[in-house]
């Protein structure tokens, strides 16, 4: 399986993969699927609620952070490599995706 699907040595290690899911877990793994398409689109307004979402029904689901790491690249670490560079009205948002 590991050959064919994303899985992390740490998912693996705390039983992401290969476990039966309870109906919110399920409910959680299949809005994954609208935050992949929210992430692609670079909608980002939605992926923050969404992880927020996802995040509270299945905290060791890893999408979110990963979501998280890609957006703070998107949006923050290909732009300004030095940090004191981010527009002051900017910083929130980074905070929040920290």
């Amino acid at each position: 399986m590991r050959d064919h699907f994303h899985m992390t040595d740490k998912a693996i290690a705390n039983g992401m993969y290969l476990k039966t899911l309870s109906p919110k877990q399920t409910t959680a793994i299949l809005a994954s699927l609208v935050l992949e398409d929210k992430l692609k689109k670079k909608q980002y307004r939605y992926v923050v609620h969404i992880v927020d979402l996802l995040t509270d029904i299945y905290p060791e689901y890893e999408l979110p952070h990963i979501a998280f790491q890609s957006m703070l690249e998107d949006r923050f670490l290909s732009k300004y490599p030095n940090l004191n560079d981010i527009p002051k009205d900017k910083i929130a948002f980074l905070i929040t995706l920290l």
